[in-house]
């Protein structure tokens, strides 16, 4: 299991990182594992008339995920979302994005939490990663 972790958390950095690098900002998607060990992309495209809000395009792209998950089709899933997070309280909050993962062998896995900030809006620089152990209530949160 922890390898099949390890694919998502890879792929789903990797991923976040181009569209960071594309757009300077991070759409939600998701990566999907399946019982082949293969991952692939999910994302949810709008149109340039009515972008939906990060929210909803997170509850879909979860629900479908979730019923893949349950219908047996992946073995696993990543959501992937840009969030604030406060890393000391002396300073200002922080953009990151997190990668929160199902897994079908796991108990719950932690939320993974990867600090960014651009540095004059061409230069990518990422803060120290960190888990935050998975509590019933915090699940898709911190988003808008």
């Amino acid at each position: 299991m922890e390898d099949e972790v390890q694919k998502l958390l890879d792929f789903s950095f990797d991923f976040a990182k181009d569209i960071l690098l594309d757009t300077n900002d991070i759409y939600p998607f998701a990566s999907v594992l399946n019982n082949k060990g293969e991952v692939r992309h999910i994302g949810f495209q709008g149109d340039e008339d009515h972008e939906p809000k990060a929210k909803d395009v997170i509850e879909v792209v979860h629900q479908y995920c979730e019923e893949q998950f349950t219908e047996g089709l992946v073995k696993a899933f990543a959501l992937t979302y840009e969030v604030m997070v406060e890393l000391d309280t002396e300073i200002e909050p922080s953009d990151a994005f997190v990668i929160d993962i199902m897994h079908a062998d796991g108990d719950a896995l932690p939320l993974y939490y990867f600090p960014f900030k651009f540095i004059g809006d061409v230069k990518l620089e990422f803060g120290e990663s960190f888990a935050v152990k998975r509590e019933e209530n915090n699940q898709f949160e911190n988003f808008d």
